[in-house]
């Protein structure tokens, strides 16, 4: 058998064979970097896998030495294994570096031992790319510590790179801002701006457009100005991979690796674009959902304007920078809108969230782009404004507030707003100006009441509130048109002098005998609806003439119709209180007479037992007499 064995044929071929230059063209080959080391680290041998590996020319690398291509703080280590594997007589273990690889530092397994027995003998390294492993764990640590997105996406690019060595790849995505912006592994800046510029005549727009591949393999198949600056760059193709983004209404990212004229995409190409797409597409996810987050610890999300915190923070920025500059001008301001609940119980909530958004929308372009409007809270807004005195500001707000506001189903209705602003100094704190903006938010919003009847006089008075007139003369009960002919005179005036900005009317409508619903209905200014009678009191399209004049018929219409509305307001409310005292009345006499028809019978119960017990008696009597 040993001779069997022997005179066989063989498995290999000596290394003292008639053709040596064979094995060095094996080595020449295969995809592993073989590099051969000195004693003190000069590289003195480099096989073109170590040009894939590391980007490096084989003829240029020899001479270098190995220990600049490790990176820092794998150093010692990489020394201790280098002294050990020049005197090892057996394979080392495999180790893993970081070294300068083609996309920058990289993690690649080593395996390395001595060539030969002797002193001076080279140091053989076997290098091979890692399963990509270590790559992976910077993306998701990136991902995890909320690294910069340009960031993430250049790990992604090298995710490619490390299977397309002579490539450059780059991921052209849209940032937070909605601007396009390119991550790449090594272009040119000549390169990445027409990545990241438009047109449909490029093979990433129309790759976008397409939704599919756009493979380009010379450059004369793209436009003239990519091609100069492809070939400047030393690249001969160009693949254009789409990658769906994960909200529907951005644009979509794409990879765009550039290559040598020579590239053939095969199976490993495919699978490595796969693989990257998956990637970039986990990266895209993770930042959308992470700006969706941050948008909505900042965003009110009824109006789509920053909310209180958002606000908050902004304003101590802003004084941060007024300390810094105080020749600044900043103001501050608070608003509530007035009488807003109102419109919450007549028109609906639906319609109170429209007001609510223009009054947003409004306000934020009053101040943009230098400024900030936010939503406080409920009805509450706060501004802050650059450049800006507070007594402009306010009267701002209170006029961009006040234009009619366009509904679906209520037509044009108007809101005011009660405002408080004041300037800022540098001195100031943002806990101290919202106490003044919020106090004199609160003066600008004081009411007087105009009161019938004498409860609400009292409710009023025990909290406080300012009561501007009591009428008790005539009583309630005995109202007639000509008290709400002088209330309605009284209040006109005062509106007219700019006393009042808004008079509400607070009553009780009736609507049953069982039902009386506290409601609240605007009486200054008068609001004039729209349709046929407001364009023709407007002056019509010509074909109305009316006579006497539209000036005088409203100097004489308007007084009647207010008056009519107090008048009407005074009626409800007696009627609903005439209606609740005979429903208060109906009732003590219906549970009057259940209680009397209830004692009656227990009175009868209790009559009846009393009988019945003496007639016992008067039996139980009588037999025992019979028995003596």
């Amino acid at each position: 058998m040993d001779g069997a064995a022997t005179d066989g044929p063989r498995r290999t071929r000596p290394l003292d064979g008639d053709d040596p230059g064979w094995y060095r063209r094996l080595v020449e080959r295969i995809d592993d970097g073989v590099v051969a080391l000195a004693d003190d680290g000069t590289i003195v041998y480099a096989n073109p896998g170590a040009q894939r590996l590391f980007g490096l020319d084989p003829d240029r690398a020899v001479g270098m030495n190995a220990i600049d291509l490790v990176h820092l703080d794998d150093l010692p280590r990489a020394v201790e294994n280098l002294v050990y594997g020049v005197t090892a007589d057996r394979a080392e273990v495999p180790t893993s570096f970081r070294l300068m690889g083609a996309a920058g530092w990289e993690q690649f397994e080593i395996r390395g031992r001595g060539a030969g027995a002797g002193p001076g003998d080279p140091l053989v390294l076997v290098v091979r790319e890692t399963d990509g492993a270590e790559l992976i764990d910077d993306l998701l640590d990136a991902l995890a510590s909320g690294a910069p997105e340009q960031d993430v996406h250049r790990l992604v690019a090298r995710q490619l790179v490390r299977r397309l060595w002579r490539n450059q790849v780059a991921v052209r995505y849209v940032a937070a801002g909605g601007e396009v912006a390119v991550a790449h592994t090594g272009l040119t800046d000549e390169l990445a701006a027409l990545v990241a510029a438009g047109g449909g005549d490029l093979p990433w727009i129309e790759a976008l457009e397409l939704d599919e591949m756009v493979a380009i393999m010379e450059p004369d198949g793209v436009k003239p100005e990519l091609r100069d600056a492809m070939v400047a760059a030393g690249f001969g193709s160009v693949v254009v991979v789409p990658v769906a983004s994960p909200d529907a209404s951005s644009e979509r990212a794409c990879l765009v690796s550039f290559g040598p004229e020579d590239l053939k995409p095969n199976l490993g190409f495919g699978v490595a674009i796969k693989r990257c797409r998956r990637l970039l597409r986990l990266a895209l996810q993770h930042h959308a959902h992470r700006d969706l987050l941050e948008r909505s610890a900042r965003t009110d999300p009824l109006t789509g304007i920053a909310n209180r915190r958002r606000f908050l923070h902004h304003l101590d920025d802003v004084l941060a920078r007024h300390r810094a500059a105080p020749e600044m001008t900043v103001a501050v301001a608070f608003g509530d809108l007035d009488g807003f609940k109102p419109i919450n119980d007549r028109h609906g909530h639906l319609v109170g969230d429209r007001v609510l958004q223009v009054v947003a929308e409004r306000l934020h372009h009053l101040v943009a782009p230098e400024g900030l409007a936010a939503r406080f809270g409920g009805d509450e807004f706060a501004l802050v404004a650059l450049g800006r005195r507070a007594d402009v500001l306010a009267e701002a707000v209170r006029a961009v507030v006040g234009e009619p506001i366009a509904t679906e189903d209520s037509g044009a209705l108007r809101v005011r707003i009660s405002v408080g602003a004041v300037d800022a100094v540098p001195t100031d704190s943002t806990g101290s100006l919202l106490e003044v903006v919020d106090a004199l938010c609160n003066r600008d919003k004081q009411v007087r009441f105009f009161v019938f009847g004498k409860r609400a006089y009292q409710y009023l008075q025990k909290r406080g509130l300012p009561v501007e007139r009591y009428f008790v003369d005539p009583p309630l009960e005995k109202i007639d048109y000509r008290l709400a002919k002088f209330v309605a005179k009284t209040l006109s005036d005062a509106f007219s002098s700019g006393q009042y900005r808004e008079v509400l009317v607070h009553f009780t409508a009736f609507e049953s005998m069982a039902k009386y619903v506290p409601t609240t209905i605007p009486f200054l200014p008068v609001q004039v609806q729209g349709g046929e009678a407001g364009q023709a009191a407007a002056g019509g399209d010509g074909d109305v003439i009316l006579e006497p004049s539209v000036d005088h018929l409203l100097d004489k219409l308007v007084p009647r119709y207010l008056e009519t509305r107090i008048h009407n307001a005074l009626l409800e409310s007696i009627t609903s209180e005439y209606a609740s005292r005979r429903m208060a009345m109906k009732n003590a006499t219906d549970a009057a007479t259940d209680m009397q028809a209830l004692l009656k019978g227990v009175y009868n119960r209790k009559r009846q037992e009393g009988i019945t017990k003496d007639l016992l008696d008067i039996v139980g009597g009588a037999e025992a007499l019979r028995g003596k």
